[in-house]
């Protein structure tokens, strides 16, 4: 990716600020945050400087200047790309030297002293930035992440979280002070009072987030994914599926915008997903598909983890019906178990599929057809699952009646499970 700013949007030097937001929701959507965590960063800073006016005026000036600089930003860019974080703090101090009002510069030094945990380093550039151009929102922004970002670093049982939170916060505030109508001071502030547990306080302030430019549209998606969230996160998996209602009202009719809307509920769902949290997860793949009907990955992942889910509440029913066959049960949950943190080695799964097969091919063959029919009848969630499987049981156990039913000499169950075994396993 192109380190100019500009370049990293896709934008002109022209464009408007509601072009450059377009742009930006365009690239969070070309570069998922799980696979692209540095793309994703340049494009957040490169949004936030070219979305204020003050640092895209620095910015641009900056990039008039002559060759030394040029080429000395050159090397720091590829090295912040390079996250050589002491490397590109000595580049950049070397352009402060020769260009000592660069404010933009200072702000990207202290956005590597953030990225390299220099804390105490990083306090006194913006302090310089704050005090020098104190209307400039975005300063105080990262002035308040220099603390938000420090106070991640420790430990929760850290009792300097809470201070650290706290002048978060009010530096927050300064920028919201500054700039009511942007949404970003309150939804920053709303995400460190989640990370508190403090559900209601972080609503609070996601709603106010939504409000702050009288108006309620697309540009509050992330407020209103945020409120999703914390909802999830609360327990409250009823007022999710209400606020999914709230994003699709305000939606335009725009498939980018759907699909944008579609892709950060997908990305929540299957973070739930890896988490083996499977009904809320259904909860917010059931938003994702309703916003993006047409995407077939939504749509069988969704359709997965709905089966899943009935499969896991027909579970107690199966165990406890006597016309299914012990070895159904215990294969049907060693299926299900993968979906959960339960590790079997493979010695493990080997002996407990063999000691299930041989459990059910003990039994009469007409018992085991039957078995098998009410598996997919009245189980069908947990049938599916497994369905082949579960099929070639169940073949080999009408090939076995049919072949040796009538003959004395026929080899018995027993064996034939023993050596349908070995064809599974080989």
């Amino acid at each position: 990716m192109a380190n100019d700013f500009y370049q990293i949007l896709e934008v002109s030097t022209q464009s408007s600020a509601n072009d450059i937001k377009k742009a930006y929701y365009g690239k969070i959507r070309e570069y998922p945050p799980e696979k692209y965590p540095e793309q994703v960063k340049r494009i957040n800073e490169a949004y936030k400087t070219l979305s204020d006016p003050e640092a895209k005026k620095s910015y641009d000036a900056l990039q008039l200047h002559g060759e030394q600089i040029g080429e000395l930003l050159r090397l720091s860019e590829d090295k912040i790309t390079k996250e050589k974080w002491s490397e590109a703090i000595r580049l950049l101090k070397r352009i402060l030297v020769l260009m000592p009002d660069q404010n933009s510069v200072r702000n990207r030094l202290g956005l590597c002293y953030i990225y390299n945990q220099e804390w105490e380093n990083a306090v006194k550039t913006y302090l310089k930035l704050t005090q020098k151009s104190p209307e400039v929102p975005l300063y105080w922004i990262n002035f308040a992440e220099v603390y938000n970002e420090q106070a991640d670093s420790l430990s929760d049982e850290d009792s300097r979280r809470g201070q650290l939170y706290q002048n978060a916060r009010n530096y927050f505030e300064k920028a919201i002070q500054l700039q009511q109508y942007n949404s970003e001071g309150y939804l920053k502030i709303a995400e460190i009072y989640l990370k508190e547990g403090r559900y209601s306080k972080a609503i609070a302030w996601a709603e106010c987030a939504i409000n702050a430019d009288g108006q309620v549209d697309f540009q509050d998606f992330d407020a209103l994914f945020f409120i999703a969230s914390v909802h999830f996160y609360s327990g409250e998996l009823q007022e999710v599926e209400q606020t999914a209602q709230r994003i699709n009202a305000v939606l335009p009719n725009n498939e980018d915008a759907r699909s944008y809307a579609s892709y950060k509920f997908a990305i929540f769902g299957t973070t739930l997903y890896k988490s083996a949290m499977f009904t809320p997860c259904l909860s917010f793949l059931a938003s994702a598909k309703r916003l993006d009907p047409n995407n077939e990955d939504i749509k069988k992942f969704h359709d997965h983890v709905d089966n899943l889910v009935s499969a896991f509440q027909t579970m107690e029913n199966l165990n406890d019906d006597s016309y299914i066959i012990g070895g159904y049960k215990v294969l049907a949950s060693l299926f299900l178990s993968q979906y959960l943190d339960i590790e079997h080695s493979d010695e493990e799964i080997k002996t407990l599929y063999s000691q299930s097969l041989n459990n059910i091919f003990s039994f009469p063959n007409s018992f085991i057809i039957v078995s098998a029919s009410r598996l997919k009848s009245n189980y069908y969630a947990v049938y599916k699952l497994n369905r082949e499987f579960y099929d070639e049981i169940e073949q080999k156990a009408q090939e076995i009646n049919n072949t040796y039913s009538s003959s004395s000499n026929s080899p018995s169950i027993l064996e034939n499970a023993i050596n349908f075994l070995g064809k599974l396993f080989d």
